[in-house]
């Protein structure tokens, strides 16, 4: 099977975004990336993200400087997307 990019647009979602991500590496297939484009939050979401991007070598994080919105945000996981 071909490796695979899971993309992850999010906004101010810190006490969603552990559950989340363990939901994804929960997962059987292994072969992939985890890629999570932080939307300019202000409410603690890049550190959740950032502790899972120290156990997994697999969590990406990337963050906006400023909010783009979630359409524009969905593309910008596109366009970081590995897989």
């Amino acid at each position: 099977m071909p490796h695979i990019s899971i993309a992850i647009p999010v906004f101010n979602r810190a006490h969603l975004i552990g559950g989340t991500i363990e939901s994804v590496l929960k997962q059987e297939y292994q072969d992939y990336d985890l890629l999570v484009v932080d939307d300019a939050s202000s409410d603690g979401t890049v550190e959740v993200v950032e502790e899972y991007c120290r156990r997994d070598s697999r969590v990406r994080l990337t963050v906006n400087e400023k909010n783009l919105g979630l359409t524009k945000n969905w593309n910008r996981c596109l366009e970081l997307a590995a897989g």
